[in-house]
């Protein structure tokens, strides 16, 4: 005898209440996961920048302080990065959409005519403020202020720079200078010097200044090759030495241009003008030898002499300096 198991059977409803088949509601549900897919897909899209659509995604709103308390602006703001320099532009409208269309069009602008252009007709207020080409110290500041680098690393950066700049335009030890700014002088009229390695007497922060002052057109592709090859002659043809100076000359550059990464770019370029191409671009370094090191001790032969001709503590400091590593001062102790 065959039971009916019709009234036991639960079968799924549709979205306006009527039952619906085991079939259908497969075929819905992987209809449903087949648009979810598309719908992911199509926020991953990456859209052009001549698609209003694409500025969209980049809108923000500023930010300002009113009481002790963090508030937000109405209106959509954009942030434009070209040729080294940065700028926001209130887009005042608190419409999405339509600040999309202003920031499109704040583009076109800047990629047809240029920022003066661009800041005359969407931001007249900053294009009677002109920036100012970037000096090192000006530029230095921004990137301490605005960069998440650790004090030891930029401070490291900054000097690699400073010398760098300092031995291309030949600036060395700076004259003392009397209570009227005039340089003193010694009894034979010669001027008084002050070691820029002397920070007590301010000879350090007078050659920082002076460096500071330049501007960042001096990092130029030629001259900072040739300096490059001049700071490696100067070790001589000794292979040992070049090898050493090439070394250094690599770190110098390495360093002094992380000044200039991305990260340091990202927000210290407002108001400022880098040049272009950006200081130490196209620059090679270096090539670095091999630092390894390479021992030229007779080991075997060594031990052989120890072991016929020491005994005791003598033969206890070579074991521990042979076999441990231990140097003079520990072996000894």
């Amino acid at each position: 005898m065959i039971e009916s198991t019709q009234g036991n059977t639960s079968l799924p409803e549709d979205s306006i209440g009527n039952t619906a088949s085991p079939e259908i509601s497969d075929r819905n549900r992987k209809n449903g996961q087949a648009l979810a897919k598309q719908r992911n897909t199509a926020k991953k899209t990456k859209r052009p920048k001549s698609d209003a659509r694409h500025w969209q995604g980049r809108l923000f709103k500023n930010t300002f302080t009113r009481d002790g308390e963090r508030q937000e602006t109405a209106d959509w703001c954009v942030r434009f990065s070209h040729q080294g320099r940065r700028e926001t532009f209130n887009l005042d409208t608190p419409n999405a959409e339509a600040a999309a269309v202003r920031a499109l069009k704040i583009y076109k602008t800047l990629m047809g005519a240029g920022w003066t252009a661009a800041l005359v007709e969407h931001k007249p207020q900053a294009a009677l403020v002109q920036p100012k080409p970037a000096t090192i110290g000006a530029w230095a500041e921004a990137v301490r202020a605005t960069a998440d680098f650790r004090p030891s690393t930029f401070t490291t950066y900054l000097q690699s720079l400073r010398q760098i700049a300092s031995e291309i335009e030949d600036i060395g030890d700076q004259p003392a200078l009397n209570e009227d700014g005039t340089p003193k002088r010694d009894r034979k009229r010669r001027p008084v010097l002050m070691s820029r390695f002397n920070h007590k007497a301010g000879g350090r922060a007078a050659w920082a200044a002076k460096v500071d002052a330049l501007p960042l057109s001096v990092f130029s592709p030629s001259a900072v090759q040739k300096w490059k090859l001049e700071y490696i002659d100067r070790a001589g043809n000794a292979p040992d030495a070049r090898r050493r100076a090439e070394n250094s000359a690599a770190t110098l550059i390495r360093c002094a241009r992380s000044l200039f990464s991305e990260k340091a770019r990202e927000f210290a370029v407002e108001g400022l003008i880098l040049p272009d191409p950006l200081p130490f671009a196209g620059v090679k370094l270096p090539k670095k030898g091999n630092t390894a090191y390479s021992s030229r001790i007779d080991a075997p032969s060594l031990i052989a002499k120890a072991l016929t001709e020491l005994t005791g503590e003598p033969f206890k400091i070579f074991t521990f300096g042979m076999f441990c590593g231990l140097r003079k001062g520990k072996s000894t102790c």
